[in-house]
């Protein structure tokens, strides 16, 4: 038994309470990746299906979770503008 598959990823729009996403769709496993985390152009460029497979990024069940994940690359951005040095130093130190 195996612990991966084979992965046919498709450029998708998806949409969900007024957000529209394009992404990559794994038919397969209807999993939804990141377009941020990951680049859709070489993962599922327009109207062309791939089997590459990726690692290391998160893979989501729904365009809900897709876009909760979202919104943390906005706080993301906001922290890195907002917050003082010393203190982002010391949140990596905790860390």
């Amino acid at each position: 038994m195996g612990f991966t598959w084979q992965p046919k990823w498709v450029r998708k729009k998806l949409s969900e309470s007024g957000i529209e996403v394009v992404t990559c769709v794994d038919e397969t496993t209807n999993l939804i990746v990141c377009p941020i985390c990951v680049n859709i152009d070489e993962l599922c460029p327009p109207n062309k299906p791939t089997s590459k497979q990726i690692e290391g990024v998160s893979l989501f069940f729904s365009i809900k979770d897709l876009i909760q994940h979202m919104y943390t690359h906005i706080e993301e951005s906001w922290r890195e503008k907002i917050l003082p040095k010393e203190l982002k130093e010391g949140e990596e130190e905790e860390h």
